[in-house]
């Protein structure tokens, strides 16, 4: 069953504007719930295709999404296969947006990707989870597997 209160979001808008206690963003089979105890307002944001669509470097996250009551934003990579290529995108994305990032009260990244984590990719998951809990108030989340489930407190 699918746990998306949401379809994915479609990629000719760049973002839409969810109140609810769980937002879910999903591609490929690959989805990522944020949830709350209370109702939350949250901002959908397509990143790849809909807000960068026009960068010129062709390496970014698929969503961010962005918590009204908390002032959080998530940086969303939902890959099929390599974990490392999700470090990539989700790092390019940073630098892209660095400057607006800084506003926020806390920045995360989430990655769903299939494969496991070989040990030299280990480093750049640390690396990538200490850069979001020095710069941006924030940290990292993956996983190896179809779904990632993130609480939040507001």
């Amino acid at each position: 069953m699918n746990r998306c209160l949401c379809p994915a979001v479609a990629l000719d808008h760049c973002y839409h504007i969810e109140t609810s206690n769980s937002v879910c963003v999903s591609q490929r089979g690959k989805s990522f719930i944020l949830e709350g105890d209370v109702v939350f307002t949250c901002w959908v944001f397509v990143v790849d295709d809909g807000l960068l669509k026009h960068a010129t470097y062709s390496r970014r996250c698929d969503y961010g999404l962005y918590v009204k009551e908390n002032d959080s934003a998530y940086l969303i990579e939902l890959k099929g296969k390599f974990i490392n290529d999700a470090i990539q995108q989700i790092n390019a994305t940073i630098n892209l947006l660095r400057p607006l990032l800084g506003n926020f009260s806390s920045v995360n990244a989430r990655i769903v990707a299939y494969q496991s984590t070989p040990r030299s990719i280990k480093y750049s998951l640390t690396k990538l989870d200490r850069l979001m809990r020095r710069e941006f108030n924030g940290d990292l989340d993956w996983t190896a597997k179809n779904e990632l489930i993130s609480k939040i407190s507001i």
